[in-house]
């Protein structure tokens, strides 16, 4: 079992053949976004974590732990994650924000029966604004309009 992020992405595109170009087609970005992601010199955020789930097969909360652990092991925990968080590292920030929220006892019962992709939704829209919360209503209520016609 793979230890480390980019381990894991590495061992999973070989697993399943594929070229890092194949990859990077697929999630959209360049390829050497990619690379970078297998290498470690670059995290990709908790949206481009889920597209390598999908990608993958692999549920979201292996990368996200995995991710999250990568992080706070190049870290010295003395100083605890937060303190010691960029702005380059902000997507470390949203991956340990998230699994704070799922892993809430409260947040965790609330969701128990909703899936993953609802589970996130739910967390990202907690963040907006209450001006972003009804415009985001607003655009799922049209888009939903749409899909019945």
């Amino acid at each position: 079992m793979a230890t480390n992020l980019p381990e894991m992405l590495k061992r999973l595109r070989i697993a399943k053949g594929l070229k890092q170009s194949t990859v990077a087609a697929e999630l959209d970005i360049e390829q050497s976004a990619y690379s970078n992601y297998e290498t470690g010199k670059r995290r990709p955020n908790a949206k481009m974590l889920y597209k390598l789930s999908d990608l993958y097969g692999v549920s979201m909360d292996t990368l996200m732990k995995l991710a999250v652990q990568d992080y706070s092991d190049s870290v010295n925990v003395e100083y605890g994650l937060d303190d010691r968080l960029s702005d380059e590292e902000g997507p470390i920030r949203e991956i340990s924000d998230y699994l704070q929220f799922v892993n809430d006892p409260y947040n965790r019962e609330k969701c128990k029966r909703l899936s993953s992709r609802e589970t996130e939704l739910i967390y990202f829209y907690g963040l907006l604004s209450d001006a972003d919360q009804e415009d985001f209503l607003d655009f799922i209520k049209i888009r939903t309009r749409k899909k019945r016609r």
